[in-house]
């Protein structure tokens, strides 16, 4: 674009009651698909297979999805990376409050680490394995 201010111009017009129809739906358009993969996720840990379970899982997925809806809204694309930050998100809070542990990191390299180390790296962790499955299934970066 030759003037600066011109980029602002070309961005397709977003009404008020589009804004809104486009936010519902990001609240209610994951719930069934959490409901499942939470069920599929209770059945597959035998440790928590009770109603707890169920909910803890599906509000986790819940929760990761209806994250990323404001990221594609803003963008108007999904991401590979609106997986990551939604996933670090909840990983790192959850870490730092003690729900959830970090996979794929060896219980005696965070045991003895101050709290604020170890939700960084279930941030990480977690971000980082939202971000790969983002990308097997074909989103760009």
């Amino acid at each position: 674009f030759e003037d600066p201010e011109d980029w602002w111009t070309r961005r397709p017009a977003r009404s008020v009651e589009n804004i809104m129809s486009t936010g519902m739906d990001c609240l209610t358009r994951p719930i069934m698909s959490s409901a499942i993969n939470g069920a599929i996720l209770t059945a597959l840990d035998g440790s928590r297979a009770n109603p707890q379970g169920f909910a803890t899982y599906t509000a986790f997925i819940y929760t990761y999805n209806i994250l990323q809806c404001p990221m594609e809204q803003a963008q108007g694309r999904r991401s590979a990376w609106h997986n990551f930050t939604s996933a670090a998100i909840l990983g790192g809070a959850g870490v730092h409050s003690g729900k959830i542990g970090i996979m794929l990191v060896p219980t005696q390299y965070y045991m003895f680490r101050p709290r604020g180390h170890q939700a960084a790296v279930g941030a990480l962790s977690y971000g980082l394995l939202a971000m790969g499955m983002a990308a097997l299934q074909g989103k760009p970066l």
